[in-house]
């Protein structure tokens, strides 16, 4: 209590120009301390407003677009599922180039992690390819895909349902 009372009396004894002044250096400061990922080109950022996810005959499975789909991705209870390829989309519907996804990692969180897990050939960890693998377990989760760029992520996708189910259920 004693530190909140001596910081009042402080901030009192302050002008509104000292006061902004101090609010602007505080606020940069923070940015400062936050923005840890200096060492890269802010440049490389990929504008990515959607994703497509292929199966391995090219068919479409699923999109979302600005943050919104109605589309259910759907992985096996047992076994491994297809082989399915993820495409960014730009604001105009156009493919990201590849190019723009250099350097960058395919990330997930899926909310209930006892139904089934994302599996990637090996070395090819991190790509934007991947198969559902099932845990033997039936139910409905979510899955948060995200494309890391360094420690945090360029694109995200809202909670995307998945039904986990057996082959003839779906």
């Amino acid at each position: 209590m004693y530190f909140i009372n001596l910081l009042k009396k402080a901030f009192q004894s302050l002008k509104p120009i000292s006061m902004a002044a101090l609010l602007v250096a505080f606020m940069q400061s923070g940015c400062l301390i936050q923005d840890d990922h200096d060492d890269h080109d802010h440049g490389a950022h990929m504008d990515a407003v959607g994703l497509v996810i292929k199966d391995a005959a090219f068919k479409e499975v699923f999109r979302v677009f600005e943050g919104k789909t109605d589309d259910t991705l759907y992985a096996p209870s047992e076994g491994t599922s297809d082989h399915y390829t993820i495409t960014f989309l730009e604001k105009d519907l156009s493919e990201v180039p590849e190019a723009e996804l250099e350097g960058k990692t395919l990330a997930w969180d899926i909310a209930d992690t006892s139904l089934f897990s994302i599996w990637q050939h090996e070395g090819e960890e991190g790509g934007f390819e991947f198969h559902f693998k099932g845990k033997g377990k039936t139910g409905s989760t979510t899955i948060v895909f995200k494309v890391m760029h360094g420690d945090h992520a360029d694109f995200k996708t809202p909670a995307i349902a998945v039904v986990v189910s057996g082959l003839n259920e779906q």
